[in-house]
């Protein structure tokens, strides 16, 4: 059976999308699924989520016979293959980023582009059970091509609980549509995700912002909600699945459900 594609995006910034990007792949790998996450951000946070500031030659080199793992290959027809994240477990690879990424909006060719990527992540799907692609928070081309290479899984919207995030992920829903009706295919959004929600106390906008959501969305709202969390950023700072950290946590509990969820809506 050929692999998932899940595309995790928002048009705003600072909503958490990263962390959820590379816990997702921590558990889904840790379940005993062979998982490809794609940094498709030049930023390189999901990159450096599980590296930090050491990423191995195959994403650091300047030659590019040896950077093989990079996402921006997977736009160039050129060859690539990703790296292995954990030394212990071979459920867990990676094709990193680098500010390269950034050159390619200045590429003539954009349809070129676009079916690249995709051909490049249909390749993956033979190869991963899932496919992770995290994307930075601005309408452009790798935005684009994510969205159309979840075709065989689909996109999660993840929100922090105020009113620009929520005005991102509608303008996000509006142009999954579009491109539905332009390129004449179906790209599923798997749900959309309300993170670092804010307990003691819950602010008024918070409240109004979700209720607002689950009145636009329906259905599309994940049951799941993903609170604010210092295991979570203690997890991303040491490049571990914060199931490993802190295995009782409401975090852990948490991201496992949010997985149970993701994975019953893609079957």
């Amino acid at each position: 059976m050929a692999g998932k594609v899940i595309g995790v995006m928002n048009e705003k910034g600072g909503v958490g999308k990263t962390t959820v990007s590379t816990q997702l792949a921590f558990e889904l790998a840790d379940r005993g699924n062979k998982v490809c996450f794609v940094d498709n951000d030049p930023q390189n946070n999901g990159t450096s989520a599980f590296f930090g500031d050491e990423a191995p030659d195959a994403i650091s080199s300047a030659d590019p016979s040896v950077s093989v793992a990079l996402t921006e290959r997977l736009y160039q027809r050129e060859g690539f293959s990703p790296v292995q994240v954990l030394d212990d477990n071979e459920n867990l690879w990676l094709l990193g980023a680098s500010d390269g990424l950034a050159l390619l909006e200045s590429e003539d060719d954009e349809e070129e582009l676009l079916e690249s990527f995709c051909d490049s992540i249909e390749l993956l799907t033979e190869a991963f059970d899932y496919i992770i692609i995290d994307n930075g928070p601005s309408f452009n081309r790798k935005f684009t091509s994510a969205i159309l290479a979840s075709t065989s899984g689909g996109v999660l919207l993840p929100m922090a609980p105020d009113y620009d995030p929520l005005r991102g992920v509608k303008r996000v829903a509006a142009r999954i549509d579009t491109l539905k009706e332009d390129h004449d295919i179906e790209v599923p959004v798997l749900g959309i995700l309300i993170n670092l929600w804010k307990t003691n106390p819950v602010t008024q906008v918070a409240r109004c912002v979700k209720e607002e959501a689950e009145e636009h969305f329906g259905d599309l709202m994940l049951s799941t909600v993903l609170h604010e969390a210092e295991d979570l950023r203690k997890a991303k700072a040491l490049q571990e699945r914060v199931g490993h950290l802190v295995p009782r946590s409401k975090a852990t509990k948490q991201m496992a459900s949010l997985v149970d969820e993701l994975v019953a809506r893609i079957k």
